[in-house]
């Protein structure tokens, strides 16, 4: 009867941790979940002996693992999984264009207007596309023409023509 113990404390902790899956708490319950399951195997250590306490130990090494591996295989199909996770793509069609850094690099020396004015950072129309550009330092007003001096990365970075 005393070996239902450890196994219902490692039934706990894997609970703790299939929890921590589903309620954000930075960790709480993950941790709560490890010390409890740790606390079955010291149990098995100290009242079954060392044997016990080995196949305990495989187990809540096995069990810790194991209970995170099921909560992400339950978590996108629960009711809340399917609240957070994004289930759309994001096309070209749409409108939703990721601009790389080779497409980047062509806009220097391009010419363009300030759509939003730049304080250091706003947006600009460059060859009939909106940007976020980075001014070099100084306040570009809404409709000021615009050059753009380098690219950085996935930074524009213009000045006033």
């Amino acid at each position: 009867m005393l070996i239902l113990i450890p196994v219902i404390l490692i039934i706990i902790g894997m609970i703790a941790i299939i929890l921590e899956v589903f309620i954000p708490d930075a960790g709480i319950l993950a941790i709560i979940g490890a010390t409890i399951i740790l606390a079955a195997i010291i149990y098995a250590f100290v009242k079954f002996g060392f044997l016990t306490g080995i196949i305990f130990s495989c187990i809540g090494f096995i069990c810790g693992p194991l209970s995170f591996i099921i909560a992400f295989k339950i978590f996108p199909k629960s009711y809340f999984g399917k609240k957070i996770i994004l289930n759309q793509t994001e096309n070209t069609e749409e409108g939703f264009v990721a601009h790389s850094d080779k497409n980047l690099k062509n806009l220097v020396n391009a010419n363009g207007i300030v759509f939003a004015a730049c304080k250091p950072a706003g947006i600009a129309i460059i060859e009939s596309i909106k940007y976020n550009v980075i001014s070099s330092g100084e306040y570009i007003e809404k409709n000021e023409e615009i050059k753009v001096v380098k690219v950085e990365g996935n930074k524009i970075i213009i000045r006033k023509k």
